[in-house]
């Protein structure tokens, strides 16, 4: 079971949107292979997967995405899957989404960490300069964390 985000671009006009879905396949594009008439009039990108182990944790994904992201828009053609669709405001938006899938895909992939990698299922922080000795960390955003805080890091414990 994954579950995913795809990306659609409409093959004339060049709009695009992004869908929300989950699928038994391990090659997410096998979705879209039954009856592909219905997709002709886009490019269909995967911009993201996450393998799960039951078809519960991926739907559970599936789900959250759309609570939060429903469908914003109207398509003239109705095809599988259209209640699953969003237009992001802008590109900041659309990145915004992806970084949110992709912190989801490494907590839990790294619950699924393989021998040998060195994936950490936590977040990984900086010291902030001029503040090691107010114990100050900065995290990928550049916001300013106290390490007493960061209860899912045991490193920062």
């Amino acid at each position: 079971m994954k579950s995913y985000i795809v990306e659609f671009t409409h093959r004339v006009s060049g709009e695009s949107f992004l869908k929300f879905g989950h699928t038994k396949y391990s090659d997410v594009m096998k979705r879209f292979e039954f009856s592909p008439e219905q997709y002709q009039d886009y490019y269909i990108e995967v911009l993201a997967s996450i393998k799960h182990h039951t078809v519960e944790e991926a739907e559970g994904i599936e789900t959250d995405f759309l609570d939060k992201y429903p469908k914003n828009l109207y398509l003239p053609k109705n095809f599988s899957g259209i209640t699953e669709i969003y237009e992001p405001e802008d590109k900041q938006e659309r990145a915004k989404i992806l970084r949110e899938f992709y912190t989801i895909k490494e907590t839990i992939e790294g619950k699924k960490k393989k021998k040998g990698s060195t994936a950490m299922p936590w977040p990984i922080y900086n010291v902030a300069k001029g503040k090691e000795d107010n114990k100050l960390l900065l995290d990928k955003t550049g916001d300013t964390l106290i390490t007493d805080q960061l209860t899912d890091n045991p490193l920062a414990r």
